[in-house]
């Protein structure tokens, strides 16, 4: 009962800024990847230099992934020794999960953005409160890398 009402439950404050950042450094290698990355962008900046704005955006991405993960059947749970990525399917079902995860993902940041006004546009613009990426996600969106986010939690595992 203790987890359920602590308030670094499940992360600490330093755990919970390691994976934000984890997922921000994720975001931009895949941004480089998809040859998407635009260095002027202010979402495209380095941990170092992003805004408060974007690093409360990651770690609110960070603060959803154990609801994410249940909406899938999977728990965290507290681990001695070095902690384990590995997820307890198989290979064959762990890319059905990852997928249905970035999905789960897309859609929390999706409604977080409409609750803000946004509503999609071609362009992203901040002014006219507009996205491009605000569709559904089977119009072919980029995934979320949960095995690369979920690797760099300290002292947690899957159940």
């Amino acid at each position: 009962m203790a987890q359920l009402v602590s308030t670094d439950f499940p992360f600490p404050d330093k755990e919970m800024d390691i994976i934000a950042e984890k997922i921000h450094t994720e975001y931009l290698t895949e941004r480089r990847r998809k040859k998407q990355f635009i260095p002027t962008k202010a979402s495209h900046q380095s941990w170092k230099n992003l805004s408060k704005f974007y690093r409360e955006r990651n770690r609110t991405s960070a603060e959803s992934i154990p609801d994410k993960l249940r909406s899938i059947g999977l728990w965290f749970g507290k681990v001695s020794g070095k902690p384990s990525a590995n997820f307890p399917v198989s290979p064959l079902e762990r890319e059905n999960l990852i997928e249905r995860l970035a999905q789960a993902e897309h859609d929390r940041w999706a409604a977080d953005q409409r609750r803000q006004g946004y509503t999609y546009g071609p362009v992203e613009n901040h002014v006219l409160l507009t996205h491009p990426d605000i569709k559904p996600w089977s119009d072919g969106l980029i995934g979320a890398p949960f095995p690369q986010i979920l690797s760099c939690q300290p002292q947690k595992a899957l159940l």
